[in-house]
C-alpha cells in the first residue's frame, strides 16, 4: 500500500544520510551529505556534496542500496531489496519524474561507463511537445550536459527564439500529433 511505501521511503532515506557519512571516493575524501532531490515509493533519486566523477556516484549508490536492504533483512524482511539502478552526472531534475542527464552503468567489467544522455518525462519526449519545442530542448540541453556550457545554451536558445518571433519557424513543427 501507500503507506507501506511511504514508512519504507522514511526508513531508507534516514539510512542512507547516516550511511553516507562514513563513505569515501576512491580518493579517500568523504562523499558527501547526501540530498535527497526526489523520492517516490519505488525510488529514491539524491545527490553527493563532494562526488564529482560517475565511479565515486555509483560506489556509493551500490553501498547504500546494499546497505538499507540489509537493513530490512537484519529485521526479516527478505522480500525487501533497494537496487542501485543508475547514475546520472551530469544531470538536472526539473520537476517530480521530469529530468535529464548523462546515464552512467556499471559494465560486466567492472567500470562505470557513460550510456549518454538520457530524459525521463522531459520535452523531447513528451508526446504533447512539439517538434519545435523537442528540437529547442535537445539543442539547449546538449550543451549544458555535454559541455556544461551554460552561455552556449543561451546562445542557442537566443538563436532559437531569433527564428520563432519573426515567423521563420515552419507551421509543421508546431503540430502535435
Amino acid at each position: 500500500t501507500t503507506a507501506i511505501g511511504r514508512t519504507m521511503l522514511e526508513e531508507s532515506t534516514q539510512r542512507a544520510s547516516l550511511f553516507a557519512e562514513s563513505l569515501l571516493r576512491a580518493d579517500g575524501h568523504p562523499v558527501g551529505a547526501l540530498t535527497i532531490v526526489y523520492g517516490d515509493t519505488d525510488s529514491l533519486m539524491f545527490t553527493l556534496s563532494n562526488v564529482f566523477e560517475p565511479s565515486d556516484g555509483a560506489d556509493a549508490g551500490e553501498a547504500i542500496a546494499a546497505d538499507i536492504t540489509a537493513m530490512y533483512h537484519a529485521r526479516g524482511e527478505k522480500a525487501k531489496k533497494l537496487e542501485f539502478e543508475k547514475c546520472y552526472f551530469p544531470w538536472m531534475l526539473f520537476s517530480k519524474k521530469r529530468y535529464g542527464g548523462i546515464l552512467w552503468n556499471r559494465h560486466r567489467d567492472g567500470h562505470v561507463v557513460s550510456r549518454g544522455a538520457s530524459h525521463s518525462g522531459t520535452a523531447n519526449r513528451r508526446r504533447d511537445s512539439c517538434v519545435f519545442v523537442q528540437k529547442m530542448y535537445d539543442d539547449i540541453i546538449n550543451p549544458l550536459l555535454y559541455e556544461r556550457d551554460d552561455v552556449k545554451a543561451l546562445r542557442v536558445f537566443h538563436e532559437h527564439m531569433t527564428r520563432l518571433v519573426p515567423g521563420n519557424v515552419d507551421f509543421d513543427d508546431f503540430v502535435i500529433t
